[in-house]
């Protein structure tokens, strides 16, 4: 019988669970939206329409082939790391800090203490729009701290209501809607 492992009691997934300390609780841990991939798939089918030209209407080489195909093999498997990697990375928000959880074989995760953000803007290109993601741009609040990514962010309104209720009152929001 397989068993499944998709989410526990309180709804947030082991892997998670893993990283959260014991008087912490997740208000929300979401994946990035599948919107992420848009890019690597237009690279990769314009390499691959590229490599079909190249093929179809030269008289090139078998040097040039090898390198042409061996390029969209290199982007293929890029994108698909990328693609296997996707499902155990995770955006998660306690009501402490933020944590961001990468890796495909050996898990990285980042932690920021929300007392460490000095501003958070939100941001939402056509394309996010219409897809239906955004960006949270958060500035530290000490001068060369560094606050990783916040981008293709589902749900994006739902979640920054959630961020800002996280946030101390007199907290400094910019939003660029």
């Amino acid at each position: 019988m397989r068993q499944r492992f998709l989410r526990t009691s309180s709804g947030i997934p082991p892997l998670v669970e893993n990283y959260l300390l014991s008087h912490e609780r997740a208000v929300f841990a979401v994946r990035k939206h599948p919107g992420v991939f848009i890019g690597h798939c237009f690279l990769a089918g314009c390499w691959c329409v590229a490599a079909c030209l190249v093929t179809a209407l030269t008289e090139s080489g078998p040097l040039v082939l090898c390198v042409v195909w061996g390029g969209l093999f290199v982007v293929l498997a890029w994108l698909a790391v990328r693609a296997i990697a996707w499902p155990g990375s995770y955006f998660v928000a306690t009501e402490m800090r933020l944590i961001f959880i990468t890796g495909l074989a050996k898990k990285r995760a980042v932690s920021v203490p929300l007392r460490e953000i000095a501003t958070l803007d939100s941001r939402r290109s056509l394309l996010g729009r219409l897809a239906g993601y955004g960006e949270f741009v958060a500035e530290p609040a000490r001068p060369g701290d560094t606050i990783p990514k916040m981008n293709y962010i589902p749900y994006f309104e739902q979640l920054l209501a959630e961020m800002k209720a996280l946030l101390p009152p007199d907290f400094s929001n910019n939003d660029e809607h």
